[in-house]
């Protein structure tokens, strides 16, 4: 599972825009524990939504190097 700061190191955003990218239309969450979101799913996120984070948020990541980052 991981918190907001890791996916503020995953994304490297401030935690401000890691709220942006958790509001997200189908961003994976815990559903028993609030604020938890599941690393293979997040990840999975990331590939299938890097344009949107590119083009809507404004979060230009590198799918390798975010893996490689949170391992």
């Amino acid at each position: 599972m991981l918190k907001k700061e890791h996916l503020a190191e995953i994304f490297q955003v401030a935690i401000p825009t890691v709220e942006k990218i958790i509001r997200s239309e189908g961003f994976p969450r815990f559903k028993h524990v609030a604020a938890r979101y599941p690393r293979d799913e997040v990840y999975e996120w990331i590939k299938q939504n890097t344009e949107h984070m590119n083009t809507t948020l404004g979060v230009y990541l590198d799918f390798d190097e975010s893996k490689r980052a949170f391992r």
